[in-house]
């Protein structure tokens, strides 16, 4: 008899994998997007959404000056420390905050 998962749990599976979907299109994109029934990002839908129009780091929108990094980024990653993580290269990436989930 195998189970279904919650709905807590298919709801943390869909963030995770919106959190790799986030990142520069890689070799686990296409299954990834196939399992949520889209298509598969390109690197130039890629770069016209996360760099061009929304820049995936949240100090940018944090900072009084929408700055990328600085105090905000570093206020990020003493949210990763509360919780008892070290933060990682980008603590304030998307990708990185959606795979807290």
């Amino acid at each position: 008899m195998t189970s279904t998962p919650s709905p807590g749990t298919e709801r943390a599976e869909l963030i995770r994998a919106l959190a790799v979907l986030s990142e520069r299109p890689g070799p686990s994109h296409p299954a990834v997007a196939e399992a949520l029934g889209l298509e598969s990002p390109s690197p130039v839908d890629h770069t016209e959404l996360f760099v061009h129009r929304l820049p995936p780091y949240a100090s940018i929108y944090l900072d009084p000056q929408g700055k990328i990094g600085g105090d905000a980024r570093d206020r990020v990653a003493g949210f990763w420390r509360a919780v008892g993580l070290t933060p990682p290269a980008e603590p304030d990436h998307l990708a990185s905050l959606l795979g807290l989930w």
